[in-house]
């Protein structure tokens, strides 16, 4: 087995990898806030301003997935882009690269 190290990552790549992970994350996490907000929207608690509790829940809960969807996307995107700078401009020469063995 041979040992290779990664010694720089395209930065552009990680950030779209992370860009796309968050938005789907949230695809996934949507089933539960869509949950809880129904739930809350047909106890007494939410606020009523003409609405049904339900057509509320779905006017606001549309708008909030997103805008969340691209939030998540956007954090994700420049988070990805932050890992990827560090990792070329400190990991490699001051604690270690990432290690993959490779059969040939």
């Amino acid at each position: 087995m041979t040992k290779m190290v990664i010694k720089n990552v395209r930065i552009s790549s990680i950030a779209l990898w992370m860009a796309v992970f968050m938005a789907v994350f949230v695809l996934v996490t949507s089933v539960v806030f869509t949950v809880i907000f129904l739930g809350f929207s047909m106890t007494s608690a939410a606020p009523s301003v003409g609405f049904t509790g339900v057509e509320a829940a779905r006017r606001g809960f549309m708008q909030f997935l997103i805008i969340i969807m691209f939030a998540y996307s956007l954090v994700g995107f420049l988070g990805g882009a932050l890992c990827g700078f560090i990792y070329n401009a400190y990991a490699v020469k001051s604690v270690a690269g990432i290690e993959f063995d490779v059969e040939s």
